[in-house]
């Protein structure tokens, strides 16, 4: 039999490069010589008033063994339908180039003012060389015309490369953002700036525009604290924002990025970005996804931790922000105010916080928890963060952003109702990250108060590793009102140190109550303190039904899973024995520890009811010894009352 190999051949697919730098579109070049060229490689347009400011560049290459003189040459502007003409300036900074050497290029920016109705496809420019032996002393080297499809902004997603001081910067959106108000809009946007030369760039005199496609134009505030300074191959990101009025039939947006030309008192063109529709993945950041934002020139990550809202006729909505320093320094925070938005409704959100200078370290965090109230007919369903910077009005800006704030980030937290976590969440600590789980709320009778205990699960999530439990402490707000710190406790009854992969503990946070009070919305904060920092890493909202306590039949058995006192519970036997005006209830329990070491077994405070609510303290007797590995111990306890009194029928 004739046996054939057969080999096959495994080919990488390869993809497609896709090229982000943006290309400038008019390839077409004006001899000067042989081997001497000119060409345009950037043109702006800023609509103004009166006129418009036309912005180009042009890019000479000196193909030639001699220097190119540039006073032999010159560049006109026309209009295509009228032929008009409009002078050209030298921008300032390159007035004093004045030769191009041999094998060598220069690039020179141009501008001129055009009358108000001139388009950029009604334009061309003329290169023309100075020749005194020629009509007119000027002989016309060739011209360049605009095409009616060019169009100057730069897509979203692209980089584009512009000069600065001759220094060349690439410039992209790194983040966008905005929010629909009550009666305006707000935007922000952070621009990433890399310088690409082998020169420091000192402060250029950048100012920044949001355009509408009708025309409008608003001024962009940018953070005053930031230096746009730049080293060679460095990076910075400006963060830039303002809020517009609502008008009607804008479709798009643009960013104008123009350098402040002051000995020629203009404003000179060099960048326009088309930005994001809303829909834009651009637009959206979601609940724990973070977001990068710059202060003082360092990296700072923004997290909304997570956010809640009761569904009930006062949405009780609560938020968690959390910052955490991701450069190598220490930062010191600026002040920041929070605002919700929904279906066209601003909520101020409050803080707990009250610490007004905050300076974090490397991989520090800090959260805020902040908190409001919407009516249930505006609803929470399409719900946005808004954190604004707080700006100093001294420090030279006068834009109308500085009396709310500047727009440093806006989340999207979705439809809060649902985001509600009743059950479970994940908590980040600087011990480690742990699964939390509100287990149960019940409130216990205690003497002529109550106890409100909400039972928390913390389980290490790690498959592999094992976590130290973390120092907690917590507090319990009631319909908006905090309990008081020296009623409220975080009780750890778990006697460990360290959480082994994949395994859980108990916990308990307590405070007191009056017997007779009820409540709408009760809300639980747990808190990390390391140091003198205080951190919030999980919070809950329950409304007013707290679980009811499991009921266990008549000699059935109940486990509690406290490590360190595992015991089983069995009431065993149940009495009651009348006398002259007297009953007494008697009740037995067995406790049965699990342990399998000699242990102090739970003390036991235990209460006959009549299942209405009425409670009555009953007497207890436990022995005080520990109770051997795998032994049982007998808990009696008892009421002794008058007949009338009390019901007949109780419960233990």
């Amino acid at each position: 039999m004739l046996l054939k190999r057969i080999i096959y051949k495994k080919t990488k697919l390869v993809q497609p490069t896709v090229n982000l730098n943006y290309v400038f579109p008019l390839k077409n070049k004006i001899a000067l010589s042989k081997q001497s060229f000119a060409q345009i490689t950037d043109i702006n347009m800023d609509i103004l008033e009166e006129h418009n400011i036309l912005t180009y560049t042009i890019q000479i290459y000196n193909g030639e063994r001699t220097p190119i003189n540039l006073i032999d040459y010159w560049v006109s502007v026309r209009s295509k339908s009228t032929g008009a003409t409009y002078s050209s300036v030298i921008s300032t900074a390159d007035k004093t180039k004045s030769k191009i050497s041999s094998k060598t290029s220069q690039t020179i920016r141009f501008f001129s003012k055009l009358d108000k109705n001139v388009k950029l496809s009604d334009i061309k420019f003329e290169l023309v060389k100075w020749d005194f032996s020629s009509v007119g002393y000027m002989r016309k080297l060739g011209e360049l015309s605009v095409t009616k499809a060019f169009n100057p902004a730069v897509k979203t997603n692209m980089y584009k490369t512009v000069f600065l001081s001759d220094t060349p910067i690439k410039l992209n959106i790194s983040d966008f953002s905005s929010a629909k108000m009550s009666s305006e809009d707000l935007f922000s946007i952070s621009l990433q700036l890399q310088s690409l030369g082998k020169r420091t760039l000192t402060s250029p005199k950048l100012k920044f525009y949001l355009k509408s496609n009708t025309g409008l134009t608003y001024p962009l505030s940018a953070d005053l604290s930031q230096d746009v300074s730049l080293l060679p191959s460095q990076k910075r990101v400006i963060s830039l924002g303002t809020s517009v009025p609502d008008v009607s039939g804008i479709t798009s947006w643009m960013l104008q990025i123009n350098q402040e030309d002051e000995t020629a008192k203009v404003e000179l063109g060099i960048a326009t970005f088309q930005l994001p529709t809303s829909t834009s993945s651009l637009n959206t950041i979601p609940v724990n996804q973070e977001k990068i934002i710059s202060v003082n020139n360092k990296k700072v990550g923004a997290r909304v931790k997570f956010a809640t809202a009761l569904d009930n006729d006062s949405q009780g909505v609560s938020v968690i922000v959390s910052l955490i320093n991701r450069d190598t320094s220490a930062i010191p925070l600026p002040k920041y105010d929070f605002k919700l938005v929904t279906n066209g409704y601003t909520f101020p959100l409050s803080s707990q916080d009250k610490d007004s200078s905050i300076s974090l370290n490397p991989m520090q965090e800090k959260t805020f928890s902040l908190k409001t109230t919407v009516p249930a007919t505006i609803g929470t369903q399409d719900a946005q963060l808004i954190m604004l910077q707080q700006q100093d009005a001294s420090a030279g800006s006068d834009t109308a952003t500085n009396a709310v704030g500047f727009p440093v980030g806006i989340f999207k937290l979705g439809n809060l109702v649902e985001n509600n976590p009743g059950k479970s969440m994940f908590m980040d600590t600087a011990s480690g990250t742990y699964q939390v789980t509100m287990d149960s709320i019940q409130r216990l009778p205690w003497a002529d108060t109550d106890v409100l205990a909400i039972h928390f699960k913390l389980k290490n999530p790690n498959y592999t590793r094992s976590v130290p439990v973390p120092k907690l402490q917590g507090y319990i707000t009631i319909d908006g009102i905090t309990a008081a710190d020296t009623d409220t406790k975080y009780i750890q009854p778990d006697s460990v140190y360290l959480m082994a992969p994949n395994t859980e503990i108990d916990g308990y946070l307590v405070t007191k109550i009056p017997y007779y009070s009820e409540y709408s919305v009760l809300q639980a904060g747990l808190q990390e303190k390391v140091g003198e920092s205080i951190t919030e890493v999980a919070q809950f909202m329950q409304g007013h039904h707290q679980i009811e306590f499991p009921a266990v039949s008549l000699n059935a058995e109940f486990k509690s899973s406290t490590k360190g006192k595992q015991a089983m519970f069995r009431v065993r036997s149940t009495k009651s024995y009348s006398g002259s005006g007297t009953t007494i209830f008697y009740a037995e329990m067995e406790l049965n520890n699990l342990e399998a070491r000699n242990t102090n077994l739970p003390q036991i405070v235990g209460f006959f009811t009549t299942g209405n609510g009425d409670y009555y303290k009953a007497s207890v007797s436990q022995q005080d010894i520990p109770t051997t590995a795998r032994g049982k111990s007998l808990v009696s306890l008892w009421l002794n009352c008058q007949i009338t009194s009390i019901p007949q029928s109780l419960s233990c």
